[in-house]
């Protein structure tokens, strides 16, 4: 006889809660959701505000890293009434659960899951570290304490962009320290449609985040796209700005943009 594991007698138990009470509801930013209960938020992230606000009047809304769905709901809130998200996720139990909580505030025509692993390249397989649905899911092998691999092919955003058609005029990316890898597939997307980036950075082991700010702007310069330290709100051409961080947002933008005047109006005083 198996012995039963930690893992195992916690997912039994998800699936009994799952069947006694599938949904609840929760107030993110003043608007009351139904979600799925695995989704349920222990209060709101300091980063949902200023996403809302960033997507107001957006067409279409690329969420890399979508976990669960919440940044999701609230940024397609505020989108046109003909806008649509594209919900990224890594999880084949996340994408299920972001697809519920899309259905359950009446939003599944225009949240699209897609169930993909995003990278620099399409047609990778690429080792993926994270529980069924975490959040702090990453390819980097023991990234908060997550160390069993799963297989997984991978899709570069350029890829996706060009196969739909969709013109990104806003991308939130939250990809648990792969961020350079997303942003290399995506440079035929930002000299094209020219999209604001949401992007949090992250710290792990040897990489420092001055140091993925200095590689990211040489990749931004032939874009002609800045990069915007959103505590600051102030455009950083010297990664040093960033040292002791562990985990911060910034904003890449293109140099045209008239975004400049409206970061003045973001509380960002919590990034």
């Amino acid at each position: 006889m198996t012995e039963t594991t930690t893992e195992e007698l916690r997912g039994v138990a998800r699936s009994i809660r799952r069947v006694i009470q599938p949904t609840t509801t929760t107030d993110l930013l003043g608007v009351t959701y139904t979600l799925r209960r695995e989704a349920r938020p222990q209060g709101p992230d300091r980063d949902y505000a200023v996403l809302k606000a960033l997507a107001t009047g957006r067409r279409c809304v690329l969420d890399v890293g979508a976990n669960l769905g919440l940044t999701a709901l609230l940024m397609t809130s505020t989108m046109a009434p003909d806008g649509r998200l594209f919900a990224f996720e890594t999880s084949e139990e996340a994408c299920r659960i972001i697809g519920d909580n899309a259905a359950l505030n009446g939003l599944a025509d225009r949240i699209v899951v897609v169930n993909a692993l995003i990278a620099e390249r399409s047609g990778l397989t690429i080792d993926f570290y994270g529980d069924s649905f975490s959040g702090g899911a990453s390819i980097i092998p023991g990234y908060l304490a997550h160390n069993r691999p799963l297989r997984k092919a991978t899709m570069a955003l350029d890829d996706f962009v060009a196969d739909c058609g969709c013109a990104p005029d806003l991308l939130k990316i939250d990809v648990e320290g792969a961020e350079l890898r997303v942003l290399a597939g995506l440079n035929q997307t930002m000299a094209v449609h020219r999209p604001l980036l949401f992007v949090e950075l992250h710290s792990w082991g040897d990489v420092t985040i001055p140091n993925t700010v200095a590689r990211l702007l040489e990749q931004l310069a032939p874009l002609a796209y800045r990069l915007i330290y959103l505590r600051h709100k102030a455009v950083v051409d010297d990664p040093a700005v960033f040292a002791g961080r562990g985990r911060c947002h910034v904003l890449l933008c293109p140099n045209e943009s008239s975004f400049f005047d409206e970061l003045a109006m973001l509380d960002t005083t919590g990034l």
